[in-house]
């Protein structure tokens, strides 16, 4: 079985090249998967890993993924306005509500100067607490590419969603039907230059 983050390593390559040596935010970094990514290839000079369940903060801290890490809510940005070059959330704003949801997806704008990355899952998905992850992995909301659309995110798919059944297992597609997608990639440039 595999997770959506087998689509990032591609990803962050072919979206994230221009910005070598700046600032970025993981909002839900969660164990630092795309921290750790991003620092290996070497694509931002400043990184913060920001989550609200402590031990993860704790496990990111001791195995210094990021620069800084913060402990804060999605929706509660403890930033200045355009802080960050890029902010990536990947499989976070559907563990809010949803007018949590909303009010994160403003938070995000807020504190980004340039490029902003969301991945969530197409629609509503089940996921209940296990034992063995942080009470926060609860599924609370789903998410449509129409909505990231009317805000003036692209968006890609990534495999494919029949029903309730999802394939990405054994070939993870990153494609541009998102309709039938069983995750989103939301993208958006709000300048493509530096000032």
């Amino acid at each position: 079985m595999s997770h959506p983050y087998e689509y990032h390593g591609p990803l962050l390559r072919e979206e994230i090249p221009s910005l070598k040596g700046n600032l970025m935010l993981d909002i839900g970094c969660g164990k630092g998967v795309l921290g750790y990514m991003l620092k290996a290839e070497k694509h931002v000079s400043y990184s913060v890993g920001l989550d609200i369940w402590y031990p993860y903060l704790k496990f990111v801290k001791e195995h210094k993924v990021y620069d800084d890490v913060v402990l804060a809510s999605a929706d509660k940005l403890p930033f200045k306005a355009l802080s960050f070059d890029l902010v990536l959330a990947s499989e976070v704003i559907e563990h809010l509500p949803k007018m949590r949801g909303w009010i994160f997806l403003k938070e995000v704008e807020r504190v980004c100067k340039y490029k902003i990355i969301i991945t969530t899952p197409r629609g509503f998905w089940e996921k209940g607490f296990l034992e063995d992850s942080a009470p926060t992995q609860r599924h609370l909301s789903g998410w449509t590419d129409k909505e990231f659309k009317r805000l003036g995110y692209r968006i890609l798919g990534v495999g494919f969603r029949i029903g309730k059944w999802a394939i990405f297992y054994k070939i993870t597609v990153v494609h541009r039907f998102s309709k039938i997608a069983a995750f989103l990639i939301a993208i958006k440039e709000k300048s493509t230059k530096k000032k």
